[in-house]
């Protein structure tokens, strides 16, 4: 072994690629060739970025060696290659704290302060999803297998790659000892992913230096603790390489112990008390312990790709470099590490697969009444949604396996039957035969939701869900002196998914097994409990009418004032347009958004910019945008400029814009459609597709009540045609409005006379009102 200790540059970060060349971000972002085993140093080979930089890291494939994602006074930047301009990725988010690639070098962390994570997607260039936890988050880190994302505040929790839903949160793990506090506490994974190291773990108020978590098929526990040793730990880190337990005992029952384990990692870990140690996980004592190795508190410890050499680097930019023979370590072992891509996966819709930490935060709230609709405020922190379940009956299940051809390329996912005759599983058997399956929103400990009109917050704080430990509803009025008056309580042996109110004289909730409960305002049940059968996936409101979506995609909805329903139980299936597969269940269009207007009115967006309404009249779905009108309307504001608060038929087609620009379709589309207009037949397609989107904006308008906007659209329509000289359509329009509203008809007259080519027609119905008022 060999050590150096470099003057101090004001180093910041070090990072090393798969050729084990170095960057160290500072003053300025410098390129470094790996130290050779004769003299150990890093001569400067290259600067990369000349202005002060203060985290960079390389990214993890051979063939991004090049690529690093850096940040300069809180701007994140992604340089593709050495040499090349660097590329602006997220800008006047905060300080960030901390930066770290996927292994597959699909996404990036970003973590933010209080708490935020954003997960950028590198090659989409955009945000896949946001993470936002209660603590500050002091270390996150991705596993070489591609599987899971670790972050660690005063809780450790776990992802699951690529959704980024929780997979297990420990925070009885972490200690609560005050000397335990400290700004960055770096986990890490072991190469096969099957270790966590957790820095100044304990299960009791005794302080441990470190404790190694190990993924069994279920969870993951604790495997061994290095506890006892008084130096301290903050920031740990493994080596990339597994090694061979010459050691261990043959007897398999001793094996899922460190001690006994086929094989052993090297995990390096360093504190704020200057002390560098390594470990070998098959003992109990460190095999290396460096006091003093820097005159400051370590701050990053970084191994070489090969594995070694160990860079550790502290908070006055001291940078010390060690390197270890062949086999110093131990031998290294062939496992070979299968890395998942995720290189396939779109950016997330919402709020089908929304995905945060189970944290007490608030309900979506709803928009103010200016748009008309009850809709999830984007600011706004999510809910974690689980996915849909993929139960079948047995019958089913045994035909597909049957009809398979062992084309394992067009299996979609595995198929879980479930037998409704003696089981223990108590389901709706409907969950197995649905052609919808929703995503369901996780259990929050505690959420609350606020109505910004009236200061009242509904505060709800969910127990075990039995008798011996209810979940308690509470709603709290806000008084001058910044103080809450309870203005009533509840208690049910149920556990509560999500809420709404807030618009409205009510409030309501919804329990785990798909019961609605509806208040007034003072506490009062307005009804008996709603009993659906099934979890619900959205729970909206708006005046007096409630919305309930069930997770096999059954819409209801109610009038509490009259106490009625508008229309019997509907599904969101026509509207999803599922692909058919042999598997049975396979994906759809996600949904975006699932609301209701003041109007009682439901209304559904799609992943794929289409936007939807329930035409309660005629108890079937109706078309308001897609994208046939926005590349081929000339009344489509396609830049977002309109007014904002003209209406909900705004609102779907400003989301129709967003998907397509999001999906980048909108100018392949644009170019198809002049290029299909210059065709023989095609001929005043772009008139016809213009006029086709004003009628079906005129539909719309009307089932919405939306008498503003629908007078003005008709005028715009009535002009259009008279223009192009549509008779036959202008005899239409004039012979209804001379049956239903003769003052409109007289406005028509007036605003289009100045179009010789009607002005027969207008003469005509102008004749007739006038006689009409003289008699």
């Amino acid at each position: 072994m060999k050590l150096v200790r470099l003057p101090s540059r004001g180093i910041k970060d070090v990072s090393v690629n798969s050729d084990d060349q170095v960057i160290t971000a500072g003053k300025q972002l410098t390129l470094h060739d790996p130290p050779s085993i004769d003299s150990i140093d890093l001569p400067v080979k290259q600067v990369l970025v000349n202005k002060p930089v203060d985290l960079a890291k390389f990214a993890k494939l051979d063939v991004h060696k090049e690529q690093i994602c850096y940040t300069a006074e809180n701007e994140v930047f992604l340089l593709p290659s050495f040499g090349k301009e660097p590329q602006l990725l997220i800008k006047d988010q905060g300080t960030v704290r901390n930066i770290c690639w996927s292994s597959d070098d699909v996404f990036i962390a970003i973590t933010l302060t209080k708490g935020k994570i954003l997960i950028f997607q590198v090659e989409e260039r955009q945000v896949f999803t946001t993470l936002e936890l209660k603590e500050e988050v002091r270390g996150a880190v991705f596993d070489d297998k591609n599987d899971f994302f670790c972050t660690l505040s005063d809780t450790l929790t776990i992802f699951s790659l690529p959704t980024f839903t929780v997979r297990q949160n420990l925070d009885s793990l972490l200690s609560k000892n005050l000397l335990a506090k400290s700004v960055v506490k770096m986990p890490s994974f072991s190469h096969d992913s099957k270790c966590i190291s957790v820095p100044n773990a304990s299960k009791s108020t005794n302080l441990a230096l470190v404790s190694i978590l190990h993924n069994t098929r279920k969870d993951w526990k604790t495997w061994c603790s290095f506890v006892g040793h008084k130096f301290l730990c903050d920031y740990t880190s493994f080596n990339p390489l597994i090694f061979t337990n010459t050691a261990a005992d043959s007897d398999l029952k001793l094996k899922s112990t460190p001690q006994n384990n086929p094989y052993f990692y090297i995990l390096a870990t360093g504190g704020s008390d200057q002390t560098l140690a390594i470990w070998n996980t098959s003992l109990t004592e460190p095999v290396l312990v460096v006091r003093d190795i820097v005159k400051s508190e370590i701050n990053n410890l970084t191994w070489s790709r090969s594995g070694s050499v160990l860079y550790v680097l502290s908070t006055d930019g001291e940078l010390c470099i060690i390197q270890f023979v062949p086999d110093e370590l131990g031998k290294k072992s062939e496992i070979k590490i299968n890395v998942a891509s995720h290189k396939r996966l779109k950016v997330k819709e919402q709020p089908q697969d929304k995905n945060s930490i189970p944290t007490p935060i608030k309900s979506p709230s709803t928009t103010p009444p200016d748009n008309q609709i009850s809709k999830t405020d984007p600011t706004a922190k999510i809910t974690t949604f689980d996915q849909p379940n993929g139960l079948v009956p047995s019958t089913i299940k045994h035909q597909i396996e049957k009809d398979e051809n062992n084309d394992e390329e067009k299996k979609r996912r595995k198929l879980d039957s479930v037998e409704f005759i003696g089981s223990s599983v108590v389901i709706n058997p409907s969950n197995c035969f649905s052609k919808v399956r929703l995503g369901t929103p996780k259990v929050r400990l505690h959420f609350t939701l606020e109505s910004e009109s009236d200061n009242l917050t509904l505060d709800v704080k969910n127990g075990q869900g039995n008798e011996s430990s209810p979940t308690k509803i509470t709603l709290y009025k806000k008084i001058p002196d910044n103080t809450y008056k309870e203005i009533f309580a509840d208690f049910i042996p149920k556990r509560v998914m999500l809420s709404t109110g807030g618009y409205g004289p009510f409030w309501s909730v919804c329990t785990t097994d798909g019961t609605v409960i509806v208040y007034s305002y003072n506490g009062r049940r307005v009804l008996p409990p709603l009993v659906l059968g099934t979890p619900l996936s959205f729970l909206q409101s708006k005046n007096q009418y409630l919305m309930a979506v069930t997770s096999l995609g059954e819409l209801h909805v109610w009038d509490l004032e009259k106490k009625t329903a508008l229309f019997d139980p509907t599904s969101l299936y026509p509207i999803l347009k599922p692909r058919f597969d042999k598997d049975v269940l396979s994906r759809s269009e996600n949904l975006t958004l699932c609301s209701i207007t003041s109007e009682g009115v439901p209304v559904v967006t799609l992943s794929n910019g289409n936007g939807y309404l329930f035409n309660i009249s005629l108890r079937t779905w109706n078309l308001v945008s897609d994208s046939w009108w926005a590349l081929g309307s000339q009344y489509w504001d396609s830049t977002n400029t309109g007014d904002k608060d003209r209406g909900v038929n705004n609102l779907l087609e400003r989301n129709t814009n967003e998907e397509l620009l999001r999906k980048g379709k909108g100018q392949t589309i644009a170019k198809f459609n002049k290029l299909l207009m210059m065709k023989e037949g095609y001929g005043g397609l772009e008139t016809i597709v213009s006029l086709s989107h004003l009628e079906n904006k005129l539909m719309c308008f009307k089932v919405l009540k939306e008498k503003d906007n629908y007078h003005k659209t008709f005028m715009i329509y009535v002009k259009r045609i008279c223009e192009l000289g549509i008779k036959n359509r202008l005899l239409e329009i004039c012979e209804e409005l001379y049956e239903t509203d003769k003052k409109v008809l007289r406005e028509l007259i007036e605003t289009c006379s100045e179009y010789r080519k009607v002005q027969r027609i207008l003469l005509k119905y102008n004749q007739i009102l006038e006689d009409d008022e003289s008699n």
